[in-house]
């Protein structure tokens, strides 16, 4: 039964295309591994649906647009990884951390976020 997975990791492939936005109905998700791939276009914002998602890495794709700011829902997410992508931009808020910033966030330059802040990654 798809609905139980807990861990996709489809890094160091050739997958073309944009994320499928039916991945956000895996709500068990706890680790979703994407990188390395040729998958191009925005970060869907269906994503936000995985409650129980600890790591998120899409990195070193084609991947453009902003990041949804819906992912600060995430409470659980301990690294989120989008840098070597195309063209990544926005914002991620670190509320649900309150003081302590998402222990491992990675983002390209463009990304401005408190999380990358704390941690003078831009």
């Amino acid at each position: 039964d798809s609905l139980n997975l807990t861990d996709i990791e489809l890094y160091d492939n050739v997958f073309t295309g944009p994320i499928p936005s039916e991945l956000g109905t895996l709500t068990r998700l706890t680790d979703l591994e994407l990188d390395n791939n040729k998958l191009e276009g925005p970060i869907p914002s269906d994503l936000n649906n995985l409650s129980l998602l600890i790591n998120l890495d899409l990195s070193n794709n084609l991947l453009s647009g902003q990041i949804p700011s819906d992912l600060s829902s995430l409470t659980k997410l301990f690294y989120f990884n989008a840098t070597f992508n195309n063209n990544i931009g926005g914002s991620i808020d670190s509320s649900p951390y309150e003081a302590d910033p998402l222990p491992n966030t990675y983002g390209d330059c463009s990304v401005s976020c408190s999380c990358c802040q704390a941690y003078n990654f831009n």
